[in-house]
């Protein structure tokens, strides 16, 4: 950080002007807050280096541009979204003036200045669109030459950064060996480091996983990459991804790793041939164990496998991809194919059921004679069999696929040019999109008509109905049911923006605890009270899901709706069980994540969030979890709602889930706590193709279980998830020793004590007792209580704000305007009035304190990997245990100012 401004900018010749915006960036906010959309996914970074959290609009490109200033020591300081300014640039049509908001402004040792980071393929788009504001120069570098001109006069500079100057493997190093790069409390002994060094010096090029499984005790995952962090060790982290544990090299030392590496430039063509490689399209050949096996169709979803056995077998993409990744499935290539890989696609894809049966029966015949030379058993002619061989081994030669020459070639037979003229086809399309993709909706028979009328008029004879209406079928779903229905109704159509370029970060994260999803769902279940047995609603659950291993790491239930509130208690839950939180948090973009205090907590705990706003899709790690709680565990209870989702008309008295509600919140808690942590973590999950749980066991064994992560002071952290208010500080009033919260005055005997009068403090306060409020008196928290305790005990935030929010209303009516004083607030709460309206919201309070008694009254508790042998990793089941106080530093003297940019540290 730059610590003489004025001497700094003496130094670099800096105009004023210059030194004024410069400054205006640096003291300032960010110029606007970066929003999630239909292809991006945005967030913020908490910045070691700047101390405080940086939004990125892409979490590629962006959060790319953010890792590189992290690690580079050239980089002073940098900013994200600065100040805009205006640029100027000749359109197509006229002169373009408009404001402009660069992604950062980096002040370097060496530069100053703007940087635009975009996707390559963007920039190509945007240079086609308009080549006076982006076009790549002679040096095949990206400009923008009305930014440049501003930057120049200021006598800064300005870029543009493109994602193909992104080394991905690198990036993608760095997030994983993040946690041994910055943590200085890690260390791996001396012992240890030359067991480890000593195993690669007898073995040099040992991969990363043969390394880590070998029988020595010092070896660990943990010990390994810390090591690789810190150079102490050699790999090659910009062609070559660690989780690639099988083809991630390691060796001794830089002078072993140089020539090694430049033996294996020197291969030559031949010897290449000779590789396995992996072609991941149909009609390529996978060896998965000891078998091998072709792919025969693939889609979206699902890839379809053919052994030697003859039957097909059917993988979900996520777990074909995991199982590559991991190293299970090989390619079993020997030789470069020429074929051509769109003709192969376009032959299995246009396979119907029919045909791709006749196909695997003729395929079964071949491939048993090729064998046995018996075919008796199957009852086909000599001549059928000669010509279903023949066909095997054209497709052998053509394909490297004797199933592709036994496709079946009827598609290929009659009249196959379009029967269609151009004329009919140009005034169809015309026609459709004016009379038929509209908001009008009219039927396809009405606009049939309309369009036999167009020609008429034009002399062109018109197509049939059953024509005119396959056509219409044929048109882009989502386009359609959007101009016809709006967006809501045609999201379900929206094509699907996934990544499966295993270069760029994976889908579903690398190891345990890197990415966690959270979301909220209502349950469809009746509950009643515990004491009267009255009807208190359907609840809601919180999810944390960790995206690797599908493990649910916790579980919040209530009656409230969703707030910042289940987002502190779900984390809270997380870390009682865990004592750790993940590297990043997926959300969405509803407002309880958009809470100042939920940031703030992430920033302390140097989590990034990431905001995936109004695509639920992009979530579906938790989306799909929601159906399956409801499916195999809600909807086995009495009360469920299944019945009213249908048709509420045809619900009777006698099978209302209000009237057959039995299961209080209390015991539907401890019952889901078996379920979810239990049950489900054990079960079997077909994408995995394991358990949650084994999963999860068996990553941190192969990523490490990075104890320089845990959070060692439950407490502490238990008062950073309490909400403070607007200011975070409020001031002990020197006249009757007390501090005031959101109007509510607090106590406690050492307020008498003169050093602290009218001094300002660190606050917070309980929002499911508002009685109970802390403060933060010489390094420790202080417990105070409220005027009128005995009223408030126990009372929650939210049956707090009814009373305001009832009373404000009846002022309102009555042409009051003021505001509502505490003794107002006591005298309502204890009328019967008062009483009557907030009996259901106390019921349901006294309801929830069970389930928080579960996350704060348990004997704190940490869930940790049992030892794993050192042979090939085998499910294991995890256990329960302590973990030692000294693993993290205190955080208790840190800092928290400011509510833009999170400061979290000084």
């Amino acid at each position: 950080m730059i610590t003489h401004f004025k001497q700094w900018c003496a130094q670099n010749n800096l105009s004023s002007d210059a030194i004024e915006i410069i400054q205006e960036i640096r003291n300032g906010e960010p110029s606007r807050n970066v929003e999630s959309g239909k292809k991006n996914v945005a967030g913020f970074y908490p910045s070691r280096k700047m101390g405080v959290t940086i939004q990125f609009e892409s979490h590629t490109v962006e959060l790319a541009g953010i890792y590189e200033k992290e690690l580079d020591d050239n980089v002073i300081e940098y900013y994200d979204q600065p100040v805009s300014f205006e640029i100027k640039y000749k359109g197509k049509r006229r002169q373009l003036t408009h404001k402009y908001t660069p992604d950062f402004f980096v002040i370097k040792k060496d530069w100053i200045g703007w940087e635009e980071w975009k996707m390559e393929k963007e920039l190509i788009e945007l240079e086609q669109k308009n080549p006076e504001r982006y076009y790549k120069d002679e040096n095949n570098i990206w400009r923008c030459p009305p930014a440049e001109t501003y930057a120049e006069n200021l006598g800064m500079s300005f870029r543009v950064r493109s994602s193909s100057e992104i080394i991905w493997e690198r990036l993608n190093n760095i997030r994983f060996l993040e946690d041994y790069l910055y943590d200085r409390n890690f260390k791996v002994q001396e012992k240890a480091k030359e067991v480890i060094i000593g195993e690669i010096k007898k073995k040099p090029g040992i991969s990363l996983y043969d390394l880590i499984m070998t029988p020595l005790e010092f070896i660990t995952s943990d010990n390994v990459y810390y090591l690789i962090a810190t150079q102490e060790i050699y790999s090659d982290l910009e062609n070559c991804l660690i989780t690639d544990y099988k083809k991630f090299l390691l060796y001794a030392d830089d002078l072993t790793f140089t020539a090694f590496t430049s033996v294996k430039g020197s291969i030559t063509r031949e010897e290449m041939l000779e590789m396995e490689t992996l072609e991941l399209y149909e009609g390529s050949s996978i060896k998965w164990g000891s078998n091998i096996y072709e792919i025969i169709n693939s889609d979206e979803e699902e890839v379809w496998l053919m052994g030697q056995s003859g039957n097909p077998k059917k993988l979900k993409v996520e777990v074909f991809y995991e199982l590559v990744e991991r190293g299970d499935i090989k390619g079993n290539s020997k030789k470069h194919l020429t074929l051509n890989e769109q003709e192969i696609r376009d032959i299995v894809n246009g396979l119907n059921e029919k045909e791709m049966k006749e196909t695997l029966d003729k395929f079964k015949v071949v491939s048993d004679y090729l064998i046995t030379k018996d075919y008796t058993e199957y009852k086909v002619p000599d001549r059928t069999l000669r010509d279903w061989k023949q066909k095997y081994e054209e497709g052998e030669m053509k394909y490297n696929s004797g199933f592709l020459g036994l496709v079946p070639k009827t598609k290929n037979k009659g009249n196959r040019l379009p029967k269609i003229t151009e004329a009919q086809k140009e005034l169809m399309e015309k026609v459709i999109s004016k009379h038929y993709e509209n908001s009008i909706r009219k039927n396809k028979l009405s606009v049939h008509k309309i369009y036999k009328g167009e020609c008429k008029k034009k002399s062109i004879n018109p197509v049939s109905y059953k024509t005119f209406c396959k056509y219409i079928n044929m048109r882009p779903r989502y386009n359609l049911i959007l101009a016809r229905e709006g967006k809501r109704a045609a999201y379900q159509f929206e094509e699907f923006y996934w990544e499966l370029d295993l270069k760029k970060t994976p889908r579903h994260g690398t190891r345990p605890f890197e990415i966690v999803h959270i979301d909220h769902t209502e349950l469809d279940i009746q509950l009643v009270c515990s004491e009267t047995g009255k009807n208190l609603g359907k609840p809601w659950v919180t999810f944390a899901v960790d995206a690797f291993s599908r493990r649910i790491l916790a579980f919040y239930l209530t009656f409230d709706d969703p707030s910042y509130r289940s987002n502190m208690m779900v984390l809270r839950e997380m870390v009682r069980r865990f004592k750790r939180m993940p590297s990043i948090i997926v959300i969405d973009g509803g407002t309880d994540f958009k809470s100042i205090y939920f940031d703030t907590l992430l920033a302390i705990n140097k989590v990034i969030k990431k905001r995936r706003d109004g695509k639920p899709r992009i979530g579906n790690v938790i989306e799909r979890l929601f159906g399956t709680i409801h499916t195999n565990f809600i909807y086995n209870f009495l009360g469920n709602t299944q019945s009213t989702k249908k048709n509420i008309r045809l619900v009777t008295p006698q099978v209302n889930p209000k009237k057959n509600a039995v299961w209080t919140l209390e015991l539907l808690n401890e019952a889901m706590k078996e379920y979810v942590y239990e049950i489900y973590d054990k079960t079997h999950h077909t994408t995995l193709n394991s358990s949650p749980r084994e999963v999860y066991v068996q990553g941190l064994k192969m990523t490490g279980i990075r104890k320089q992560t845990f959070i060692t002071d439950f407490e502490l952290f238990k008062m950073l998830t309490l909400p403070s208010p607007k200011k975070g500080t409020a001031k002990i009033q020197k006249r009757g020793c007390f501090i005031q919260i959101n109007t509510f005055r607090y106590w406690n005997d050492i307020l008498r004590n003169p050093k602290y009068a009218e001094k300002n403090v660190k606050v917070r306060y309980d929002p499911f007792d508002i009685s109970v409020a802390y403060a933060y008196l010489d390094n420790q928290w202080v417990k105070m209580h409220s005027d009128y305790k005995e009223v408030f005990r126990g009372m929650s935030e939210k049956e707090r704000k009814l009373v305001s929010s009832e009373l404000k209303r009846r002022n309102k009516l009555n042409g009051i305007n003021k505001d509502i004083t505490l003794d107002e607030q006591v005298e309502f709460m204890e009328s019967n009035e008062g009483k009557e309206l907030t009996e259901l919201q106390r019921r349901r309070d006294r309801a929830s304190k069970a389930v928080l008694q579960a996350i704060d009254g348990y004997k704190e508790i940490v869930e940790e990997i049992p030892n794993i042998s050192n042979q090939e990793i085998k499910n294991t089941e995890g256990k329960r245990t302590s973990i030692d106080k000294d693993i993290l530093k205190d955080i208790k003297n840190q800092k928290l100012e400011g509510f833009g940019r999170f400061n979290y540290g000084e």
